[in-house]
């Protein structure tokens, strides 16, 4: 499921350049209106980072989730980003991640563009893209995963 509510952008408008080539795996894009990034699935937290506006997951299944918000955040030191779990918790989709604030990123220059990338793609047979452009947190699906 989508963790995030707002429109799909191509991976080329994500601003990073390590995203967009594919080099952390395959991804989709999220141009963000909500406030609220979701569990997508029932998983553990892995790293979320102080820093950043960034979040890795893994699935009981194995599957590696990578959520980032903007190119280049850690200049801001987390400002106005406020995490609701911690390394190590386990969490069911649709649990609550963290809280953003898309205009004041805009204000600061940064896109409010969410990055899902599943980060280890050789381990399932297909990962496809769902066709939806419009994408409402954990009510649309963001990708079908094949194992």
């Amino acid at each position: 499921m989508s963790p995030a509510t707002g429109s799909r952008v191509a991976k080329k408008k994500a601003a990073d350049a390590l995203f967009a080539c594919g080099a952390m795996g395959d991804g989709s894009a999220i141009r963000v209106t909500g406030s609220t990034l979701y569990a997508p699935l029932d998983a553990r937290i892995e790293a979320i980072p102080e820093t950043g506006y960034e979040i890795m997951l893994r699935s009981a299944a194995g599957l590696k989730l990578w959520i980032r918000i903007g190119a280049s955040t850690h200049h801001l030191m987390g400002e106005k980003c406020q995490r609701l779990v911690c390394v190590g918790d386990e969490v069911a989709a649709g649990s609550p991640l963290m809280n953003i604030n898309p205009i004041w990123l805009k204000s600061k220059g940064i896109e409010p563009i969410c990055m899902v990338t599943v980060r280890n793609t050789k381990s399932l047979r297909a990962l496809v893209p769902a066709n939806n452009m419009r994408l409402v947190a954990l009510e649309d699906p963001l990708y079908d995963v094949y194992w």
